[in-house]
């Protein structure tokens, strides 16, 4: 078996919302939401000169609101991906 399939049978045995929780909303969805804020609040005033967009204060919980929900979805199409290539992969192998 691949190793990147057997790392998905211990992830998988945690769940789909753990999956979810940990791997879309707050590894994927809180990081961009950061990432984002930093940049539009902090990069691109001074790329662009003046003010861009509105300050860090305002930015970061719409941004980890919104990139948090996104999170969610990004989770739920990873979990779909994932099973999808291990049933896959089960399927052609003996049991």
């Amino acid at each position: 078996m691949p190793k990147d399939l057997l790392k998905w049978g211990k992830i998988r045995e945690q769940g789909w919302l753990k999956f979810v929780l940990l791997y879309g909303v707050l590894l994927w969805g809180m990081l961009s939401g950061l990432l984002y804020a930093l940049i539009t609040s902090f990069v691109l005033p001074k790329i662009f000169g003046g003010s861009f967009g509105a300050s860090f204060s305002i930015m970061l919980p719409v941004s980890l609101g919104l990139f948090g929900i996104g999170g969610v979805f990004w989770g739920m199409a990873l979990w779909a991906i994932n099973q999808a290539r291990w049933k896959k992969y089960s399927a052609k192998s003996p049991a």
